[in-house]
C-alpha cells in the first residue's frame, strides 16, 4: 500500500508526498486543500527516487483524494484514508519501463475513478499522454488490470444488478487493443439462476459458449478461485 506524507507547502497550499507507490519513483502533489477530501485541480511531480531528482510534472483539472479523518485545515502532516489510489503506477504497455496513472475524476461506469495515463518513452526520456489508455481507463469500473506474463489488459463493466462483464485484451506494440476474451454474466429475476456467455478469440475469430448455472454455487465456486 502506498504510504502518504501530508506537508504544508504554503498556507493557500499542501503538499501530498508520495513515497511508497512505486519502485523507481517518488511524488509530491501540490494542491489547496480545504477539507478532508479533495476533489480539484492538482499538480504532480515525480521524482527519481535514487537521486531525489525531479523528473517530470503533471496536472490534473479533477484530481479525488481522500484524507485522514483526523486532518483539519491548517495541519502540516496528516494520513491518507486506507484503500486510496490517487496515483498508479505499473507497465502498461509491457515494454518494460514503468509507466504511472493519473486520478482525473469520476468519468468510469457508475461514477467510478477515472484517471489520464502516461506511458515512458525512452528515445524522449520523459511520459507521454496515452489516448488509448486513458480512454480504457476511464470508461470501465475503475483501472484496468495488467497481466504482464500474458500482455494483457482487463476491464470490468457492470449494468444494474445483475448483468456484469469482464474484457480482457491483448496489447501489441503498434498494433493497439486487441479483444481476446469476455465473461459476460446475466442473473435471472429471480436471481437463482446465472447465465455465463464465454467468447474466446481462435484463430483470429470469436468463439462462444453459453452455460447455465445455479447462482449460488456458481458465485461460491468463483469466489473460492
Amino acid at each position: 500500500m502506498a504510504s502518504f506524507v501530508l506537508s504544508s507547502a504554503a498556507m493557500a497550499q499542501t503538499v501530498i508526498t508520495v513515497n511508497n507507490a512505486s519502485a523507481r519513483y517518488n511524488a509530491k502533489i501540490t494542491a489547496k486543500c480545504e477539507s478532508a477530501h479533495f476533489h480539484g485541480e492538482a499538480k504532480i511531480q515525480l521524482l527519481e527516487k535514487e537521486r531525489n531528482r525531479a523528473v517530470q510534472t503533471f496536472s490534473s483539472k479533477d484530481f479525488i483524494v481522500q484524507l485522514d479523518s483526523n486532518w483539519k485545515e491548517g495541519d502540516k502532516k496528516a494520513g491518507i484514508a486506507d484503500n486510496q489510489q490517487p496515483l498508479v503506477f505499473d507497465d502498461f504497455n509491457f515494454d518494460g519501463e514503468e509507466d504511472v496513472a493519473i486520478r482525473n475524476g469520476n468519468n468510469g461506469s457508475y461514477g467510478g475513478p477515472s484517471y489520464d495515463v502516461y506511458v515512458y518513452n525512452t528515445a524522449k526520456k520523459a511520459f507521454v499522454a496515452d489516448k488509448m489508455l486513458t480512454r480504457l481507463a476511464s470508461e470501465n469500473l475503475g483501472m484496468f488490470e495488467t497481466d504482464r506474463f500474458r500482455k494483457q489488459l482487463t476491464v470490468h463493466q457492470k449494468s444494474g444488478c445483475c448483468w456484469h462483464s469482464t474484457i480482457t485484451y491483448g496489447l501489441q506494440p503498434g498494433r493497439g487493443l486487441t479483444k481476446v476474451a469476455e465473461v459476460v454474466e446475466e442473473a435471472d429475476a429471480g436471481g437463482d439462476m446465472v447465465t455465463v456467455t464465454t467468447s474466446q478469440l481462435v484463430n483470429g475469430k470469436m468463439k462462444k459458449s453459453v452455460q447455465r448455472y445455479k447462482a449460488q454455487e456458481y458465485y461460491k465456486e468463483k469466489e473460492a478461485h
